[in-house]
């Protein structure tokens, strides 16, 4: 809800200096992604999931997507970020091209396991910054 507001103020006010809560969201999702890819430097997953089972139970799929929880976190936490960023210094139409290269080239790059979980996550991150923001 926090980027939605941001969205819907922007919107309304397109040419408004940035209020200091619009500024507290975009500092606020800066550091879960800055924490998000700390974690990825430092090879430490968020949370530390035993596996007692194969990939093909629900354990072992949920241990998958909690090993790779600091890419998720960084790629979808650095998305909000973009947003949010884009809300407090007055959008342009390439705001919406520097995040859908945000949300591809990564995946593109370096992909890796259950990427779709925070991939879906993204997309939806993306279709309401487009809505506000036209792709010209």
């Amino acid at each position: 809800a926090p980027l939605r507001h941001a969205l819907k103020w922007r919107q309304r006010r397109p040419d408004a200096p940035s209020s200091t809560p619009i500024k507290g969201i975009a500092a606020v999702y800066g550091i879960v992604c800055l924490i998000g890819f700390t974690l990825l430097a430092f090879d430490v997953p968020l949370v530390n999931m035993p596996a007692e089972r194969g990939i093909e139970s629900w354990n072992g799929r949920a241990k998958v997507i909690f090993d790779n929880s600091s890419v998720i976190m960084g790629m979808t936490g650095g998305c909000f970020f973009l947003v949010a960023l884009a809300c407090t210094v007055r959008a342009s139409p390439w705001h919406s091209w520097i995040l859908l290269a945000a949300i591809y080239i990564p995946r593109v790059v370096s992909p890796f396991a259950f990427a779709g979980v925070p991939h879906s996550a993204d997309l939806f991150i993306l279709g309401m910054a487009m809505a506000r923001w036209r792709i010209t």
